[in-house]
């Protein structure tokens, strides 16, 4: 659980118009919070927030700054001081330099093991919830692939298994897939998949590198889906749909399928 101390008399500045900073900045209005916002459409926005005009605007008059997470643009952090906290995640280490040399005070949330484990329950809800809009069959008793076996690969397959999908996950060794067994999982050491990864009717990428290759798109079945969450695509997309694979690069989750839990839940980690 993060330490923080927020409270009605801090005043709050959100930068971008992601719709789960959205619901957090009415739900904060409604909470009688100073809230400020840039760049947020002025639809659906409660009365009780103020927009500003620019960043640098927004920047006087918030202590607390909710940006983007990945954190990308970093052209507002001129305008911070030692009286700000920045709220985002994914700080490299040119930003966390900066920071921590103006004493900035931050929070990064993709830091954060119970954030980190929450949006892994969303983006598997998404993952799943997309692979049943694009597969032409049922999900139960498909032969699902997870490439990857972190937080999300793991949330992935068990969501999967429970809707009866044969699921195997897919790492670079077995000492990466040890609890395997427990979830009834098989498993597939990397080197393995050019000759099995045709076996599969659902293909979901979690890895941020070219993992699957164009001779393996080759050998896939025409019916055959991918669904690739990782920040950096983990194939050729367009080499995929000109081979009339079914495909998308699905980023962003759980701000597009769950806004609303996602507000919820960041309140109650950072105010309650």
């Amino acid at each position: 659980m993060l330490n923080c101390t927020f409270n009605a008399y801090n005043s709050i500045g959100f930068l971008c118009n992601d719709l789960r900073y959205l619901y957090l900045a009415n739900k904060l209005s409604y909470e009688k919070y100073n809230v400020f916002a840039y760049n947020m459409p002025p639809d659906n926005i409660s009365s009780n927030i103020t927009l500003c005009n620019s960043v640098n605007d927004l920047c006087k008059k918030a202590q607390i700054i909710f940006a983007p997470f990945p954190l990308k643009d970093v052209s507002f952090i001129k305008y911070l001081n030692n009286t700000h906290t920045l709220i985002s995640g994914g700080f490299n280490n040119d930003i966390l330099s900066f920071l921590q040399n103006n004493s900035i005070k931050y929070i990064d949330l993709l830091k954060d093991e119970s954030f980190i484990l929450f949006n892994s329950i969303a983006t598997a809800e998404g993952t799943v919830a997309k692979a049943i809009e694009l597969t032409p069959i049922n999900i139960a008793r498909s032969k699902s692939l997870v490439l990857g076996y972190g937080r999300c690969g793991h949330t992935i397959a068990y969501t999967l298994r429970n809707l009866n999908s044969k699921v195997t996950v897919c790492a670079r060794t077995n000492s990466k897939m040890a609890d395997t067994p427990v979830y009834d999982f098989d498993t597939m050491v990397l080197p393995k998949l050019a000759s099995d990864i045709s076996k599969f009717d659902i293909i979901i990428n979690t890895v941020p590198s070219p993992i699957i290759s164009n001779e393996m798109i080759d050998s896939l079945k025409k019916d055959t889906i991918i669904i690739d969450i990782a920040s950096s695509p983990g194939l050729d997309h367009h080499y995929a749909e000109n081979n009339n694979i079914t495909t998308i690069h699905y980023l962003g989750i759980p701000g597009k399928i769950s806004p609303k839990s996602t507000a919820v839940f960041l309140f109650d980690l950072l105010f309650n």
